[in-house]
Parts: structure tokens; C-alpha cells; sequence
């Protein structure tokens, strides 16, 4: 964060844009210390981080509709950590389970192609679901592999982060009906 009443070095503004705060060089500064101190050269007995991840679910982000703004902070964001540890990896902000076709078309889709195979070494899915809705993932993967390849990223792996279900009845959110862990 910044002094009280100052932007931080990356605000995502309430308009929706991806935006860095004044001065851009502070958040330059951040990300080069980050992968220095974590990536590079951890401290004894901290392991080394080699993955990093720029966002999590752009689709459930208030700026989710600035492609440019998100495209064009990933490109820094990236070129900032290989600068530091060529050997780090770096994945997109993972697409969440939330609709998936439809946000992945809408907002991830038009990020892929104005990066044109640039930016970021792996995808990222993220699959929740009820019993059995794992048969879905085969035309998720489909689908997520055909706006790589026309984008690009041809040679870029796909990751799943995060998955999971649930068991029981769970209050939030409604309506998803019983079920065991079985």
C-alpha cells in the first residue's frame, strides 16, 4: 500500500481498469525485490520460488473487461521477473470454474490474443464442481488448447491450480444439492 490517501503501486481503479499507481517504478521496484529475495536468492531454509502467478481469476475481477490494461501489466509483470530469474515460470491468472465457456471466451480469449503467444509460460484452469461434473473438463481443456494454439501459444502447457467439490449440503452457494463423499 501507499501513504493514506495515496494510490498503491497497483490499484485496480473502480472503473475497472488495471492501472499502476503512481510512481510506476514503485511497483517495478516491488516485483524485482520479490523475485530477487524468493526466486533468485531465498533466505536459508526458505525454498526457492520458481512459478509465479500474475492475478488470480480474471474473470471474477472488477477489471475483468480491461483485456489491454491486464495484457499489458503481465507483459511488465513477466519481463520483470525473467529480468531477475530467467529460469522462473510464469502462468496467467487462473480462469476460474465460474461458467466457463462463457467467462473464458469473454475475457480471457481477447487477453490471449493481444499477448500473441507472449507473456506467460503456462495456463491456468480452475475446476470446482458437483460429483461427476469432472466428465466437463475433456471440452474445457478442448476449448482452452483450440484459443491457445490460434493464439500462439501452441507449445504453452495447461495447468489446473485449484479443484475441488463439496460434501454435504453447502449453504453457499444455494441450491447445490447433497452429496457424499462417496
Amino acid at each position: 500500500g501507499g501513504a493514506p490517501g495515496m494510490p498503491a503501486p497497483l490499484a485496480v481503479k473502480a472503473d475497472g481498469n488495471w492501472t499502476l499507481g503512481p510512481p510506476p517504478a514503485a511497483y517495478d521496484a516491488f516485483v524485482k525485490a520479490l523475485v530477487n529475495r524468493y526466486g533468485k536468492r531465498p533466505p536459508a531454509g526458505v525454498p526457492r520460488v520458481a512459478y509465479w502467478q500474475f492475478e488470480n481469476e480474471l474473470d471474477l475481477s472488477r477489471a475483468r473487461s480491461d483485456a489491454a490494461g491486464y495484457a499489458a501489466l503481465l507483459t511488465r509483470t513477466a519481463t520483470l521477473i525473467k529480468a531477475v530469474d530467467p529460469k522462473a515460470l510464469v502462468l496467467i491468472g487462473g480462469v476460474s470454474g465460474e461458467d466457463f465457456p462463457r467467462n473464458f471466451e469473454a475475457y480471457y480469449q481477447p487477453v490471449l490474443r493481444l499477448l500473441a503467444g507472449k507473456g506467460f509460460d503456462a495456463f491456468d484452469i480452475h475446476f470446482f464442481g458437483r460429483a461427476g461434473d469432472y466428465r466437463e473438463l475433456a471440452a474445457l481443456y478442448g476449448q482452452t488448447r483450440q484459443a491457445l494454439d490460434a493464439a500462439g501459444f501452441a507449445r504453452t502447457p495447461i495447468w489446473m491450480t485449484e479443484t475441488g467439490t463439496y460434501s454435504g449440503a453447502p449453504a453457499i452457494p444455494p441450491g447445490l444439492p447433497p452429496q457424499s463423499e462417496e
